[in-house]
């Protein structure tokens, strides 16, 4: 059984890796030639792609949103996490806006001005699926089928009183 040796090691002093002291000659001689730390977020990168690595990732690019400029490789995370402009739901209602509008929302949603008690159900309820707006009960409000009555006859008076006719008289139909 062979008996392992221990080898001492130093730190290169171009990219910091820890290399055993036989090797460090030629490592030294390889990496200063071969690689260099990008100025923008340390990484060891080859010499040849050290330009395509700053296109790709730190060339600055404009968010489409609120045109701030970022880096590109921060975009995407300005886009979902900081941007004013992305759109963000209401915790109270699920209503879609941009989040620079959602505190003036929340001010005035209707949601949210329910008493504590009638309120904390539904935010219990919340991680089940969206809250519901009425109960199975009562499904469908009257209100809402009073609407539906008042717009369905709407419509066939409308189609009833206002067709058009041709030069001959005939009902035109549109399909």
């Amino acid at each position: 059984m062979a008996i392992p040796s221990v080898q001492s090691t130093t730190t290169c002093t171009n990219c910091d890796k820890t290399i055993p002291l036989p090797n460090i000659n030629l490592h030294i001689a390889h990496c200063t030639r071969n690689l260099e730390r990008c100025k923008s977020c340390g990484e060891m990168i080859p010499v040849r792609h050290a330009e395509r690595h700053y296109s790709i990732r730190h060339v600055p690019v404009a968010c489409k949103l609120c045109n701030k400029t970022v880096e590109r490789a921060n975009l995407a995370l300005h886009k979902c996490q900081s941007c004013p402009l992305r759109i963000v739901s209401c915790e109270y209602c699920n209503f879609r806006l941009p989040a620079v509008e959602l505190f003036e929302h929340h001010e005035i949603c209707r949601n949210q001005r329910l008493s504590y008690h009638r309120c904390r159900p539904r935010r219990e309820n919340r991680a089940q699926g969206a809250p519901r707006r009425w109960s199975e009960k009562s499904w469908p409000p009257k209100q809402f089928l009073v609407t539906v009555a008042i717009t369905g006859a709407a419509i066939f008076l409308n189609s009833v009183f206002f067709q058009r006719k041709d030069d001959k008289g005939k009902s035109i139909h549109y399909i």
